[in-house]
């Protein structure tokens, strides 16, 4: 290890260990070495967080920010295991695992074969993580040992069987490593189906439904992830997911859908980007009122207010008397584009108003003015 430090080496693969003490030279050596140092975890079938520091699997053991140690994982990325052998794991002493199970290796043999095996143990899923980190050293050269180590345990790819027992709790992924330095630009997304404008009916709501699809410079269409908002409808930004569609049920009003793509360096534009998908939507809904006649006692709802108009609506018995008063924030709420009314067929006393005929008077601030009649039945 030393020799290899010496001649300027800034990663070191090593594919051997112990089960003892700590050895303070060994350390040392590491520690002074300047260079990312990867060490098989054992294949003992055992915790080396068990016994640690006084007795446990070393160098793979030391916590040096220089160390990487590395457990086995097979081809469902658990933890590799036969009836010979079994990878050690940690959750505070074994970084990551790499695949570690029927490895095609070179193996030292005589001329008449060739010179491959089939091997397996924490020793064949060491190299897998140096070449990675070499990889990394090569396109990063200004990067510490430290950072490169700190870039490979984030971008693990995680799963339940190898968290908490691992410190990364996931096998490494070198596509991922690559790709947050290869990739700085943001994917793009199109529509592919969306709603024509105005949407029209003579509904309370009507449906509106987008479909798109993605691209990437680097990320694969199937790994993108996607955010979508509903501009004058949406508080906020879905959470990202790899769902391609999305349906919502408008009041009227004006809109603005956006959809935007995240890839796995995990670029994404900003809302005002050319690579955020937008479509401007009218949804021209009538004024409805239902039901309509309504019984004493119900509630009546006036759906589809325009949101030009000021949020209160009057109601007035067949003589002109003002009745009730409907006020935003309590009986008017603003959904989406529109503002919608409900009147629970009660007088500003709380009473229950008597069979008749009713009239709401909804007001827009001008001359402007929306009068329609409510019958309410015993």
């Amino acid at each position: 290890l030393a020799y290899a430090a010496r001649r300027g080496a800034n990663i070191i693969s090593n594919s051997w260990g112990r089960w003892g003490a700590q050895d303070p030279a060994m350390q040392d050596a590491i520690k002074s070495s300047g260079a990312l140092c990867l060490f098989a975890a054992g294949n003992s079938r055992q915790d080396n967080d068990v016994g640690f520091p006084n007795s446990t699997t070393y160098p793979s053991s030391y916590r040096l920010d220089n160390i990487l140690s590395v457990a086995a994982s097979d081809s469902s990325d658990n933890l590799a295991s036969t009836v010979f052998w079994g990878s050690n794991w940690g959750r505070r002493t074994v970084d990551l695992a790499a695949p570690g199970l029927d490895i095609l290796s070179l193996f030292p043999t005589d001329k008449s074969y060739p010179p491959y095996k089939h091997a397996s143990g924490t020793s064949m899923a060491t190299p897998y993580v140096a070449g990675v980190a070499g990889l990394l050293e090569g396109m990063l050269p200004a990067r510490r040992p430290e950072n490169i180590k700190e870039l490979i345990l984030a971008n693990v790819d995680r799963n339940g069987s190898l968290e908490g027992r691992l410190v990364a709790g996931g096998r490494l992924n070198a596509g991922s490593c690559l790709a947050g330095i290869l990739d700085s630009v943001p994917p793009e997304v199109h529509l592919t189906l969306h709603p024509s404008s105005p949407l029209t009916d003579n509904m309370p709501t009507v449906r509106a439904y987008f479909e798109w699809e993605g691209s990437d410079n680097v990320t694969s269409k199937d790994r993108l992830l996607y955010s979508s908002f509903m501009e004058g409808y949406d508080e906020d930004w879905s959470a990202w997911s790899l769902s391609k569609s999305v349906e919502h049920f408008l009041p009227h009003g004006d809109y603005n859908f956006k959809v935007r793509a995240c890839d796995e360096a995990g670029n994404f534009p900003e809302e005002q980007s050319s690579s955020t998908c937008k479509f401007s939507l009218e949804v021209s809904l009538p004024l409805l009122v239902y039901p309509n006649p309504l019984a004493s006692g119900e509630t009546v709802t006036i759906a589809n207010i325009p949101s030009s108009s000021s949020a209160e609506v009057r109601i007035y018995d067949i003589t002109g008397t003002l009745v009730r008063v409907l006020d935003e924030g309590e009986e008017i709420e603003k959904e989406g584009g529109s503002f919608t009314a409900r009147w629970d067929s009660r007088s500003e006393m709380g009473e229950e108003v008597a069979r008749g005929v009713y009239l709401y008077l909804i007001s827009d601030g001008t001359k402007k003015k929306k009068i329609g009649k409510i019958a309410v039945l015993d």
